[in-house]
């Protein structure tokens, strides 16, 4: 259609009221990346997974720029950005398209805010480029290969095959099945949905989301290479905000979290599902406004002892 996603220009379809956010575009690589750049304030870097956008982020955004620098962008093959002719979308390529946008934004003093596929793309680029970056928000995701766990293995091969990879770009089922599966405290309305199908509206659109599932095991050597960069940045400031009815990650990885990193504070949402910065947006927010402002007390310069009478 005329006005489809990933043309380099805000279609019709984006609902100002859903989404009330100015659109910028940027050329990366040959990509042509959407994003949204809202507020002033310590810089937090929002990365989507599979199969969102940036407007998953949406109701986080609108509170959160009151205090902070929210800048959330759109992977090649999602939301509103295009990916360049021969792109193969795996997740060590989305990595490097998000080390080259901090490059060209020229960011600094970030904390990278993730979920599901978010956090191994953004963990990646953290690692390379570790000082640009002062904190981590880490919601439901991974960092590193997945061995023991059957129902991801079984979900990805399942999803990553033939058969998947087919229903996934005919009948967008990652939008149609698991975005409402991924909302245990809310249901999605059909405006919100229509969002996420519009942003995938044609077979080709869907080609990255088809893409991802399959990487869950068969990106070992990418995963691995993020695992091995975990210590790194194991002295960050974190910050685990846990849906804790998710149907992918749950208690197992929070711990290895918060193994991770020592400096960590966890915030498990009860009840809530995958994409918990859209099913209980309230308490992702707070979440994320307490820890800062702790942080803020913490490295905040102890006041001087006024001087001893002479």
């Amino acid at each position: 259609m005329a006005d489809a996603a990933g043309t380099g220009r805000r279609p019709a379809w984006v609902d100002d009221e859903l989404f009330p956010f100015e659109s910028h575009f940027i050329a990366i690589d040959g990509h042509t990346v959407h994003y949204v750049d809202e507020g002033t304030g310590p810089t937090l870097l929002l990365l989507h997974g599979n199969p969102t956008w940036s407007f998953v982020y949406r109701d986080a955004i609108r509170a959160l720029r009151r205090e902070f620098r929210c800048i959330a962008l759109d992977l090649p093959g999602f939301g509103l950005s295009s990916p360049r002719p021969g792109h193969r979308h795996l997740p060590e390529e989305q990595a490097e398209l998000v080390t080259a946008f901090i490059d060209a934004m020229a960011l600094s003093g970030i904390t990278l805010v993730a979920q599901d596929w978010g956090g191994p793309i953004g963990l990646a680029a953290a690692e390379q480029r570790p000082a640009a970056f002062d904190g981590l928000v880490l919601a439901n995701t991974w960092g590193w290969p997945i061995t023991g766990d059957p129902h991801l293995k079984a979900a990805s091969r399942l999803l990553g095959g033939p058969l998947g990879r087919v229903l996934i770009r005919r009948f967008n089922v990652f939008v149609n099945v698991m975005i409402p599966l991924g909302h245990r405290l809310r249901k999605p309305a059909a405006d919100e949905l229509a969002h996420y199908r519009r942003a995938l509206a044609t077979p080709d659109r869907r080609d990255a989301s088809a893409v991802l599932p399959g990487r869950i095991t068969a990106g070992r050597a990418f995963l691995a290479e993020v695992e091995a960069g975990l210590p790194g940045l194991a002295s960050l400031p974190a910050l685990l905000v846990w849906g804790d009815a998710d149907f992918a990650f749950r208690a197992k990885e929070r711990r290895r979290w918060e193994r991770t990193f020592p400096d960590h504070h966890t915030v498990v949402v009860e009840g809530a599902g995958h994409f918990v910065q859209s099913d209980a947006p309230d308490r992702f927010v707070a979440a994320i406004r307490e820890w800062r402002s702790a942080l803020d007390l913490r490295y905040e310069p102890a006041p001087h002892a006024p001087d001893a009478a002479k």
